[in-house]
């Protein structure tokens, strides 16, 4: 009878997507059926419910729902609105339909499942383990013999078929011991096969390291010398892989590091070569001026030669490139005088 009940709510919520209801005397008819098949509705909801006994707070909650749609179709009714109560009646059967929904649910029992039906899905699930198993295994070459679990797993598909389901546990237990077993060997290779990859890595990224290293010491960073030195050292003698993806983070700050000074030090040496440049230009201006005074003559001789130091040292010495510009600058303002007195 329930269910007779429910399936004409469906019925009638379907049926209103469709229904146009006339202006007219007869549609005031057709709204007051509205308003008490909503009534009814409600009490066989509210029936249900207290057969429940306790109800969950979201079944309350579209109780409370349909109470309110309900008085929104007795006002609409009144009001002859049958644009509106069509919409709240919808709205109302829909709430009581979700209802009744949640209700079936609470009310269906779980049906047991079988031992046998236990079993057959265990059965399924650790055919598909083991074949996972085995493709892990060919990708590792790691020549694991799978015919001892194989002849178990034979062993449970015909327990299943002959019904030998208490001694079928004690089968399944076997194979999900030695299922265990394989993945913990398989696992412990693929972190073996890992750790020689990394190993071997890291061999060959010490090579990097060494450049690192000499960059570093030309920049004069002796304490960024030190930590690539250590993280080198570390990675030559590690043990697992974690030490080895460790040392890599701390070289790839360090390489960040080193890039940066590397960077401020380009800009820094293209700073004193324009200044050099200046300076020269300079030192020729005053040399198209000098005539017959020699000691003028010895200064530029000595500009013109730190000019030519200065550039070597950009190179190799770049650190005593300040001290010669700051020489050179004393000495062109000296020329400068004696070229301006003798004039």
């Amino acid at each position: 009878m329930k269910k007779l009940f429910f399936f004409f709510l469906l019925f009638l919520i379907a049926s209103m997507t469709i229904v146009t209801i006339p202006h007219n005397v007869s549609a005031e008819s057709q709204l007051d059926i509205l308003v008490r098949i909503t009534e009814h509705t409600k009490q066989y909801i509210k029936n249900d419910m207290n057969k429940m006994g306790n109800i969950s707070n979201e079944i309350q909650q579209l109780y409370d729902k349909g109470l309110k749609e309900i008085d929104l179709l007795t006002d609409a009714a009144e009001n002859e609105d049958a644009v509106s109560a069509k919409q709240h009646f919808h709205a109302a059967m829909t709430t009581f339909k979700e209802i009744r929904i949640a209700i079936s649910g609470l009310e269906s029992e779980t049906v047991p499942l079988q031992p046998s039906t236990i079993q057959s899905q265990t059965v399924k699930k650790y055919e598909w383990n083991i074949k996972k198993l085995k493709d892990v295994s060919l990708k590792l070459n790691a020549n694991i013999n799978f015919e001892s679990i194989d002849g178990l797993m034979n062993l449970a598909k015909k327990n299943l078929t002959e019904g030998n389901i208490g001694q079928n546990q004690q089968t399944l237990d076997k194979i999900a011991d030695k299922g265990r077993n394989i993945q913990k060997l398989l696992y412990d290779l693929s972190q073996e096969g890992k750790f020689d990859r990394a190993k071997q890595f890291a061999i060959e990224y010490t090579k990097n390291v060494n450049k690192l290293i000499e960059s570093a010491k030309k920049m004069g960073l002796s304490d960024t010398v030190g930590k690539l030195e250590n993280s080198k050292t570390i990675i030559i003698h590690a043990n697992t892989t974690n030490q080895i993806v460790n040392q890599h983070k701390i070289i790839i700050i360090l390489k960040y590091k080193i890039e940066q000074a590397n960077y401020l030090q380009q800009a820094k040496l293209l700073q004193l070569k324009s200044v050099i440049s200046s300076l020269e230009n300079q030192a020729k201006i005053l040399a198209d001026q000098v005539t017959e005074d020699n000691a003028a003559k010895y200064f530029l001789k000595n500009i013109f030669y730190l000019i030519d130091e200065a550039k070597k040292d950009l190179k190799n010495s770049p650190e005593s490139v300040p001290g010669k510009i700051t020489e050179i600058k004393n000495l062109l303002i000296k020329t400068e005088r004696l070229i301006n007195n003798s004039s």
